[in-house]
């Protein structure tokens, strides 16, 4: 009788664990940055002959179309989301720059693209995340601790 209390209760059981909220997940990858995206990769994918290769990503932004990990030329996570349907872009690092919280350091970066590079202010602790307007929609790119 005691092993059935906590589901007439109405108690989850310690292996169900709810929907991860956006922070959450933010947090999850920031974290997963200082490890080198280990805890983020799941299968590598190989593109022969021109020799491109990824890993898929165990964690996947809300609404993106793919993220992937990178390992060449720097070792990066990246998220895509299509210019269809168009997204409002300063919402879009708004939304963010609000779930990475305190403890970053938002900088434009110029160029003709737009861009926002947020930094780290603890610079041994996190990568540093950019957010690019590209012409085939936005790019999030989370750059691991080196």
């Amino acid at each position: 009788m005691l092993c059935l209390a906590p589901l007439l209760c109405g108690q989850k059981d310690d292996h169900e664990h709810g929907p991860v909220t956006f922070t959450v997940l933010l947090e999850q990858l920031v974290s997963a940055s200082r490890e080198r995206f280990r805890p983020v990769m799941t299968y590598r994918v190989d593109m022969r002959p021109r020799g491109n290769s990824w890993y898929e990503a165990k964690y996947i932004l809300p609404e993106a179309q793919s993220c992937r990990v990178y390992e060449h030329p720097q070792l990066r996570y990246v998220c895509e989301w299509s210019a269809k349907p168009k997204r409002d872009f300063d919402q879009f690092v708004k939304t963010y720059e609000e779930g990475l919280g305190k403890g970053w350091q938002r900088t434009e970066v110029p160029g003709r693209v737009r861009t926002v590079r947020f930094t780290a202010t603890e610079r041994t602790r996190n990568g540093d995340i950019e957010i690019t307007d590209a012409a085939t929609g936005i790019r999030l790119t989370m750059f691991a601790v080196t």
